[in-house]
């Protein structure tokens, strides 16, 4: 019977995933901030069964134990606003420096996706979300779309009119910046601010890759992130 129920279990985790244990809002595991909390919660059942002692004072102690808190939590905030600030100023991982701002910014971690299939039944695994997600893209993407149209039409030949390195330069200077990067590892500000010799460089990888007819992979390929929309129900 335990081997059953642990087959079960194994199963259900496997199919279903484990649900991420959930914090109280404003959960803190400061030890002082604890301390505090459990000093008020012993100060307001003293203040609650104790009718010989003078009301008044003792909630005014009370209220001073709550300043404290949130004393100690502005401490703590600031702390983390300076750790979030020297990440940003000393890093040059550009997927850490993007998450540092957002949370500098007070834009905190998204809440859990909830994905359906087709059959409206909610997927729990974050390979199954993954693999859903990428045949849902894959749909709105290629729909009206002959998968058996070829990519490139004729024999390889040269361009009647090729793309100049200054259309190259003028599109890179309209590219946004603090943006993460794509599977290059390439950030737009080097694209945006970088020399001439760069869009030279870039204008004949891509005209070669019309004029020859071959993919160039770091181009081809991005990557799709789906972010929960605020105020919008799960799933």
């Amino acid at each position: 019977m335990t081997e059953l129920f642990g087959d079960i279990k194994k199963c259900a985790s496997e199919v279903l995933g484990v649900k991420k244990a959930t914090k109280k809002t404003n959960y803190s595991t400061d030890v002082q901030v604890v301390e505090l909390v459990e000093k008020k919660a012993e100060m307001n059942r003293h203040l609650s069964s104790n009718n010989t002692k003078d009301r008044k004072e003792a909630r005014k102690e009370v209220k001073g134990v709550q300043k404290q808190i949130g004393k100690r939590l502005c401490e703590i905030e600031n702390k983390r606003a300076d750790s979030l600030a020297e990440t940003i100023t000393s890093t040059d991982n550009t997927r850490r420096m993007f998450e540092a701002n957002r949370l500098l910014a007070g834009i905190g971690s998204s809440s859990e996706i909830m994905v359906h299939n087709s059959d409206g039944k909610d997927i729990h695994t974050d390979a199954g979300k993954a693999n859903e997600a990428m045949k849902h893209f894959r749909s709105q993407l290629t729909e009206g779309v002959d998968e058996s149209l070829p990519a490139f039409i004729g024999e390889p030949k040269p361009l009647d009119c090729p793309i100049r390195s200054a259309e190259v330069a003028h599109a890179a200077s309209r590219i946004k910046t603090m943006r993460a990067t794509g599977p290059d590892s390439v950030q737009n500000e080097l694209l945006k601010h970088a020399p001439t010799i760069v869009y030279d460089r870039y204008t004949e990888c891509i005209n070669d890759s019309i004029s020859k007819q071959m993919y160039i992979k770091s181009i081809r390929e991005g990557y799709i992130t789906p972010v929960q929309k605020p105020g919008k129900p799960k799933g």
